[in-house]
């Protein structure tokens, strides 16, 4: 009885808690009081990044929780928020020659790191004007390849920031007005191994820099581009182009596409590249319509799909939610694995996934339980629905 009653107990306290909020309840119930103990889960997770120099770590972005780093592929994550001003994490871009180097985009402009996420610094000059959001800034930053303090930001306003001097000072590059018109968020940028070009996309197409003080038109068409990334020796730039991916090998001035994806509805929002063992190109493909979605993907570089949506093995334990929501939704971000292509992660508007079979099977990767005890069951911590986690000391 004395245990039943325990729980009894602890049930009323953790519903008064969530309906309530940490400060509205009678906490010594609980025999203690709630203490906050940093952040966890919910929302939506608008990037899963592996990282190209180390072996097993991946960082996921949360609209509302900040920042998880796992160094086992996503096995376990670690919250790593210690300094970010907002928690709002929709864009992330690594020093190619010292991925302990970061850069984080958020509403309340941009946060560098230099430890690989332990603590953070907000560039406090990006405060007003250079913003990004879910959906909107998947790959809006870009850091040069031989300088970290050179960094390139596409902001929610359509303009293109640079700064040489690890964020202390902003020049806009070229007209200061929107690239696009209005309402045009820059997506993503690009830029060019040699540094000579830097491109920018947007739901209104693709734009080409050349470090002369104008832009120009570079797109293949006149389809929004929600996703763009390169790959090759040849650097090759894809672009997402309808149902279609397209590519370019001369900087813009022809196109090529591939086959569309078999789809009734819906169109490529991300898109990521690979080379496969024999040398052929792997395309992955991320589509959506409406709050629908799935993947799929190409071995033949764009001229055959297969549909990789099926056979996912849903964390029922870890994520609750799952009892009632099932499969992928909307896709916020696709990415192959740094050192196997077999390995393919995807993140949603519910949660993210890998797969360790080029998409036959998806396991999904995030630990999203509300409560849980301390080892040795004298603490009981509580995440809210808004990100924050309480613990409060029982015994």
């Amino acid at each position: 009885m004395g245990v039943m009653a325990d729980h009894r107990k602890i049930a009323r306290v953790v519903f008064l808690f969530l309906a309530c909020g940490a400060t509205a309840f009678p906490a010594r119930e609980a025999a203690g009081s709630w203490e906050f103990a940093g952040w966890h889960g919910g929302g939506a997770y608008p990037a899963v990044v592996p990282d190209p120099k180390v072996r097993g770590r991946v960082y996921l972005l949360s609209d509302v929780a900040g920042l998880w780093r796992s160094d086992d592929r996503g096995d376990y994550w670690e919250s790593k928020t210690k300094g970010l001003r907002n928690l709002h994490c929709s864009s992330l871009a690594a020093f190619p020659a010292d991925t302990d180097i970061l850069y984080i985009g958020t509403p309340a402009g941009i946060h560098q790191s230099v430890d690989g996420g332990a603590s953070w610094r907000a560039l406090d000059s990006t405060q007003d004007k250079i913003r990004s959001r879910r959906r909107d800034s998947y790959r809006s930053l870009v850091v040069d390849p031989d300088d970290p303090d050179k960094v390139y930001a596409g902001t929610l306003s359509g303009e293109v920031y640079f700064t040489a001097d690890g964020g202390k000072t902003w020049s806009p590059l070229g007209a200061r007005s929107p690239l696009f018109g209005s309402d045009a968020p820059v997506r993503a940028v690009y830029l060019t191994r040699d540094k000579a070009h830097l491109f920018a996309a947007s739901n209104n197409g693709l734009r080409r820099y050349d470090f002369s003080g104008t832009w120009a038109g570079a797109g293949p068409g006149k389809s929004p581009v929600f996703d763009m990334t390169a790959h090759g020796p040849t650097e090759t730039i894809y672009v997402t182009d309808g149902k279609r991916v397209s590519w370019t090998r001369d900087l813009g001035a022809t196109w090529r596409s591939s086959s569309g994806l078999p789809l009734s509805n819906g169109k490529i929002l991300r898109i990521a590249v690979a080379g496969g063992a024999a040398g052929d190109v792997r395309l992955l493909a991320g589509w959506g319509d409406g709050w629908r979605g799935g993947a799929f993907l190409s071995a033949d570089g764009g001229t055959t799909w297969i549909d990789i949506s099926k056979n996912l093995h849903h964390d029922t334990a870890g994520n609750p939610t799952r009892a009632w929501k099932k499969g992928f939704t909307r896709p916020l971000s696709v990415a192959f694995d740094a050192f196997n292509p077999g390995t393919l992660y995807l993140s949603d508007l519910w949660g993210v996934w890998r797969s360790d079979d080029s998409g036959r099977t998806w396991h999904e990767k995030i630990k999203g339980a509300a409560m849980t005890f301390s080892p040795d069951g004298n603490e009981l911590y509580v995440a809210r629905y808004a990100g924050s986690v309480y613990k409060a000391r029982l015994r």
